[in-house]
């Protein structure tokens, strides 16, 4: 779900922050957060992984917590009616979420033979973009076309 997530909020969260926050450069806002936070969150995930000892279970666990904690964060961004609420919320949730790259990237090269490990890369790499950002926009339009999703609609928070 990474890629797709990460692919659904390229397109759809500038236009979700120019809908909901009436930010008038939601994309370099969007665009400045997600490449500070996937850096810090790609190394920050790797360096984790290495301090709590590299094994396939800790990196589960890492891959799970991150998950678990990046989804809460990320959806928690949308339920503040302040753009300030937002922004703190919404990064951090980012950083999370890119801080599963290692603990994914881990586990792919060591849950095959060493004489896969390129193989098992490059069927994740493919897998992450079917299943991931090259769907998501569409799927997310749609739904948010049938469901009529605006900032006054969000009775979910």
């Amino acid at each position: 779900f990474y890629n797709f997530v990460i692919g659904a909020y390229s397109y759809w969260g500038p236009k979700a922050g120019q809908d909901i926050y009436h930010m008038a450069s939601a994309d370099l806002m969007f665009g400045g957060i997600t490449i500070v936070c996937g850096i810090f969150g790609t190394l920050a995930g790797g360096f984790i992984l290495d301090k709590i000892d590299s094994t396939i279970s800790n990196a589960f666990k890492l891959l799970s917590g991150a998950t678990f904690l990046g989804a809460i964060f990320c959806f928690g961004a949308f339920c503040f009616k302040s753009l300030y609420g937002f922004i703190p919320f919404f990064s951090v949730g980012e950083l999370l979420v890119f801080a599963t790259q290692a603990p994914v990237n881990y586990i792919c090269l060591h849950s095959v033979k060493p004489s896969l490990r390129p193989l098992s890369m490059a069927m994740s790499t493919v897998s992450i973009h079917i299943l991931g950002d090259v769907p998501s926009s569409p799927i997310v339009g749609f739904i948010q076309r049938t469901k009529s999703i605006t900032g006054e609609q969000r009775r979910f928070c």
